[in-house]
């Protein structure tokens, strides 16, 4: 008996193999997409071998537990309707519906707030506009090309303004050691990330001053011009009392005393919400002998996007016909950043959905065990003027207990983990307790329409035919 009941289930795993592999194969073009990778269903020789050991494996240790169960039965008990399969309250089922369930709290809890801190940094402002704003590299190009092409592309009302820097906003910007002269004690070597940008770079990107005022649209030949931000300023100011921000302005800054501080920004985020606004400064590279421009922001027109795009490619030709035209929006740009978290997201929703589906499967079980094993007495209930509703709420109120269950040994672990998951982000949504209300309330309605067929069925079906002794 143990061998015929080992066999059988070994074999029903053998058959969900076979139907797992088809589902994977129809899946693979999608895995693919959302991984950016391109995988092979069988791309390790040893693979299928691996799959079929593990599967045999599974199927003995899932029919392990019943096939010794089940033959370990005295004939003679069970012939008389005691000590049979199902005479006891099976304490082992109930512990694997209530981890079914718990696993899927839990997944739907991180679902929610991947998809809550996700959508958060995408909606959250950085501080500058990057909005409908073009990204073209221009590969080292000297600055005499880059003052052509922003000659090229501006007047035109397809283009709302042109600007250019030696790096690119939402990128590794390194730092740089400066001298930084307070006025009134030693020169300080300081070390924090610098952007040089053109003259009018703040007003295309709108970052905000709070002290001070733009760069001069002047390139002069000594003096050169500095903007900080907030963070920067703050720091600086550290030692000096209570000084206003303002007190920096004018201000020595950069590699000698005619280099100088001439405005305060507004913090903006020029990485992923991921960090936290560092210190940075903004020099204007127009004034600077030997550099060059390597990125230039063409803000367009975005009622009318493929016309200005095809602008931009057109002047591109005419003024570098020796480079290809290749663009990005900085928008995109962004997105790229939060790549990982996107994919992270999806994978979470999908292994929720799948563990959804798990725990219903195996409630739809243990309904149909429980509503078979109580047929007789549902019976005499509604012989003794039991109502349908009361039939169902004494079948429902058991599984109703097991989910309940499920939340309480949910909600403590998902929000340990969850609240270790977030803190790698430096800008991040609360963990908030409805969130955790929200997903034992749709596990427990997914669980109460999981049985609410096997329950409905069986509080309406005819008493008589429930207490006939076949």
């Amino acid at each position: 008996l143990g061998v015929q009941l080992l066999t059988e289930t070994v074999l029903l795993s053998l058959v969900a193999l076979v139907i797992a592999l088809v589902l994977v194969a129809l899946a693979l073009p999608y895995i693919d997409k959302l991984s950016g990778r391109n995988l092979a269903l069988f791309e390790h020789p040893g693979l299928l071998a691996e799959l079929f050991a593990g599967t045999i494996l599974l199927g003995v240790l899932s029919g392990l537990y019943p096939a010794v169960y089940l033959s370990a039965f005295r004939p003679t008990q069970v012939l008389k309707g005691a000590g049979g399969p199902g005479s006891n309250k099976s304490i082992f089922r109930n512990i694997l519906v209530v981890g079914q369930f718990a696993s899927a709290i839990f997944l739907t809890v991180a679902t929610i707030l991947v998809f809550r801190q996700l959508n958060y940094m995408e909606q959250q402002d950085p501080g500058f506009d990057r909005q409908q704003i073009v990204i073209l590299h221009l590969h080292g190009i000297t600055s005499g090309k880059y003052a052509l092409l922003k000659e090229e592309l501006s007047g035109n009302s397809l283009v709302a303004g042109v600007t250019g820097a030696q790096d690119q906003l939402g990128s590794d910007i390194g730092a740089m050691g400066f001298g930084f002269w307070p006025g009134n004690g030693p020169m300080r070597v300081v070390f924090t990330p610098g952007l040089f940008v053109d003259h009018d770079y703040l007003s295309l990107y709108k970052i905000q001053l709070v002290a001070g005022r733009n760069f001069s649209n002047e390139k002069a030949a000594l003096a050169k011009e500095f903007i900080i931000n907030e963070t920067l300023a703050a720091e600086w100011l550290k030692g000096h009392g209570k000084m206003p921000l303002s007190w920096l302005i004018g201000k020595h800054f950069g590699g000698d005393t005619l280099s100088s501080i001439v405005g305060i920004s507004k913090d903006f985020n020029f990485n992923s919400l991921h960090y936290k606004i560092q210190p940075i400064f903004l020099g204007d590279l127009n004034q600077l002998s030997g550099g060059g421009f390597s990125t230039m922001s063409v803000k367009i027109n975005g009622r009318q996007a493929g016309k200005s795009l095809a602008f931009i490619g057109s002047a591109w030709k005419k003024v570098l016909p020796e480079y290809p035209f290749e663009y990005q929006f900085l928008d995109d740009h962004f997105k790229e950043l939060y790549k990982t978290d996107t994919q992270v997201s999806r994978m979470v929703a999908i292994m929720t959905g799948l563990a959804i589906l798990i725990s219903c499967l195996g409630l739809y079980g243990l309904a149909s065990f429980s509503t078979e094993k109580r047929t007789k007495e549902i019976g005499i209930r509604k012989i003794m003027g039991a109502s349908v509703k009361d039939v169902v709420f004494l079948l429902s109120k058991h599984f109703i207990g097991l989910v309940l269950l499920g939340n309480l040994i949910a909600w403590p672990l998902a929000w340990l983990a969850l609240r270790r998951w977030i803190q790698g982000y430096a800008y991040r949504v609360d963990i908030s307790w409805w969130v955790f209300a929200l997903a034992g309330i749709t596990a427990l309605l997914i669980a109460l329409a999981t049985v609410s067929l096997l329950t409905i069925k069986a509080a309406t079906s005819n008493p008589v035919k429930s207490l006939r002794t076949e």
